[in-house]
């Protein structure tokens, strides 16, 4: 039997325009999401930008730390420089800031630099007095040439060590008075008598994990204890006096190891990678620690706590959250399945701004926009690798890893002409199951003197081929025609160097059969 072939549904051509997104790895992207994306920016959203500039501020040798105090802080490799001026000597290795009045203290080293006077000096302190060389009476400690002034000062939780003819001499006690060769303590504090052993009197601070600080208090966690030095003093966590500046310390029953800390909404907040620990009160006999299952703070990523408008942003396991004192939400939903790992962060201008590496060990810098009309979207800049973020007087800036470059970040007009860029858009199957006929292109794009654009497509996943190029600086609507051919799964990718404002684009296209 022979008639006529089944006909082919066609359709009249469609003219389409695309609003510009940003990232979007899940499986529900709109029409003009990101599915790839270099050198941009979200600043002049919903048009596509090239990012601003970058500025070395200086480079160094073996950096691993930056900080902002009312200076710009630098640890290079045992150097720590404050305001690009060597301030002193401290171990290498990663470190953990916070600032208390004038002083900022640095951790695991326990140093802390005063910014008024310039030194740069250890928070504990510790007297060795030989054998036979110490008396007690009932309050007070004796040892001639003792050398006490200078080291302790009245208020001085200190332990003592080392008591073998009075044991009970041994333990933490209050300094209330400070000689040269005598200290004075509570009356009664002490069994009086000669000490035939060799004597210690020392001033320690916890091997603190985490800091942060948070009511002129110095707060961290040493395995599952929560620390909190006496009001305004980094260097006294043992002093229990029963009163409101007393130093507070207190033991948590959750599991796991602690992940970060951060100050926020009046509490110092302690987290795990699936709780957080708050603590709220203001004084010791107020304090009150209350725990909440929800997500934490990946392990790896406590250098990702940022706070931005009032929100505190940190980066899970599952991606990217916005806390604000409740349940955390997940911004990055648009990231899909794909985990991240070892995060840093910083608020860089309002935008949160995280270095952080993907399943496959590559690194990426990552901008996201919590409000303005670019909100809720994520933009990747690069493959940096940032080790701290820090902003001062209203500049960013982040430490490279890499390179060992301070890099300023934000700078307009500088290096753009050489900043390569790439935009490559979800795929377009436009919501039919039949293929389509992609006849041409519509790209409204605005470039800067000696930059240039090409346009790339992809049919069905196959490799992107060029389709057109220009160095026209001058702004208007370039039209694009494609060559004939039929596909399901249409993908663009537009891509150049310089400065560019990508405004608008249209495609047009037909529909014809599922075959």
């Amino acid at each position: 039997m022979t008639g006529a072939p089944y006909p082919v549904r066609r359709t009249a051509a469609r003219r389409e325009a695309v609003a510009f997104g940003g990232l979007n790895w899940g499986d529900d992207w709109r029409a003009g999401e990101l599915s790839g994306c270099e050198g941009l920016s979200l600043e002049r959203y919903p048009c596509l930008s090239q990012r601003a500039g970058r500025r070395e501020a200086a480079r160094y040798e073996s950096p691993t730390a930056l900080y902002a105090g009312d200076m710009l802080c630098v640890v290079d490799g045992t150097r720590f420089l404050y305001g690009g001026v060597n301030e002193g000597t401290v171990r290498p290795g990663e470190k953990r800031f916070a600032t208390l009045n004038s002083q900022i203290v640095i951790f695991p080293d326990k140093l802390r630099f005063n910014t008024v006077t310039g030194v740069l000096d250890s928070l504990e302190a510790a007297v060795s007095i030989p054998a036979g060389g110490v008396s007690f009476t009932a309050g007070t400690l004796a040892a001639a040439d003792g050398g006490f002034a200078g080291v302790f000062r009245a208020g001085d939780g200190v332990e003592i060590r080392g008591c073998i003819s009075h044991p009970a001499n041994n333990g933490f006690h209050i300094i209330r008075s400070v000689t040269a060769g005598e200290l004075t303590f509570d009356a009664g504090a002490f069994e009086p008598g000669s000490e035939g052993g060799a004597v210690s009197v020392r001033r320690t601070v916890p091997d603190l994990e985490w800091i942060c600080e948070s009511g002129n208090r110095l707060w961290g966690v040493e395995g599952q204890t929560i620390y909190a030095s006496a009001l305004g003093d980094p260097t006294n966590f043992h002093v229990f006096d029963g009163l409101s500046t007393d130093s507070f310390a207190a033991a948590v029953g959750t599991g796991g190891a602690f992940t970060g800390c951060a100050a926020y909404g009046g509490a110092a907040l302690f987290w795990k990678e699936d709780c957080v620990h708050k603590v709220l009160g203001n004084f010791p006999a107020q304090y009150e620690i209350y725990t909440y299952q929800i997500p934490g703070v990946q392990a790896g990523s406590g250098k990702s706590l940022a706070v931005i408008n009032e929100m505190l942003y940190y980066k899970g396991r599952d991606g990217v959250y916005a806390y604000d004192g409740g349940t955390p939400a997940l911004v990055s939903g648009c990231f899909g399945r794909r985990r991240f790992y070892d995060a840093a962060a910083g608020n860089g201008g309002g935008r949160y701004v995280v270095s952080m590496r993907d399943e496959a060990g590559e690194w990426g810098l990552y901008v996201y926009a919590p409000d303005g009309p670019a909100r809720g979207r994520w933009i990747r800049e690069d493959g940096t690798r940032a080790l701290d973020f820090a902003a001062l007087d209203g500049a960013f800036y982040y430490l490279d890893a890499e390179t060992g470059a301070l890099v300023l970040t934000g700078q307009k007009g500088d290096g753009g002409g050489r900043i390569p860029w790439s935009a490559t858009l979800c795929p377009f199957y436009e919501g039919t199951l039949g293929r389509k006929g992609y006849v041409r292109l519509y790209l409204r794009a605005e470039l800067e003197e000696g930059a240039w654009v090409r346009v790339a497509c992809s049919e069905d996943g196959g490799p992107f081929r060029p389709v057109w190029a220009s160095h026209d600086s001058r702004a208007g609507t370039a039209v694009i025609p494609l060559l004939p051919g039929r596909c399901d799964r249409f993908q663009i990718r537009i891509s150049g160097r310089g400065g560019c404002l990508l405004r608008s684009l249209e495609r047009e296209f037909s529909v014809g059969s599922e075959r």
